[in-house]
């Protein structure tokens, strides 16, 4: 056995029971909170939950399996468009998704 796999093997030992690992927060930085805010909300109907810091930088909402995404409003973000990060969700309804996106006029590609 390796030991790195030996390292990790104790530690999840460790902390007695790895299984209860769960995600918590996903943040993504963003260059436009209000903007953002409207495409969480109004294209992909996210609810909004408690914002802990209240400074108009933040911004959270829910996406389930107990997990929140985790907006933040910073001033210099990446300006390539990059599909190596990114944030996946699924969905039951993919073509009413296309539809919503496209009665919306707001830009995508397949």
């Amino acid at each position: 056995m390796k030991k790195s796999t030996l390292i990790l093997a104790f530690v999840l030992i460790s902390f007695a029971g790895w299984s209860q690992i769960k995600v918590n927060h996903i943040a993504v930085h963003v260059s436009d909170l209000k903007s953002s805010m409207e495409f969480y909300e109004k294209i992909l109907s996210l609810q909004e939950i408690d914002e802990p810091f209240k400074d108009g930088l933040h911004a959270w909402y829910d996406i389930g399996g107990g997990a929140a995404l985790h907006l933040i409003e910073v001033e210099k973000t990446p300006k390539d468009i990059s599909k190596v990060n990114h944030l996946c969700f699924s969905m039951e309804n993919m073509d009413a998704f296309i539809q919503t996106l496209t009665d919306t006029d707001y830009p995508f590609e397949s």
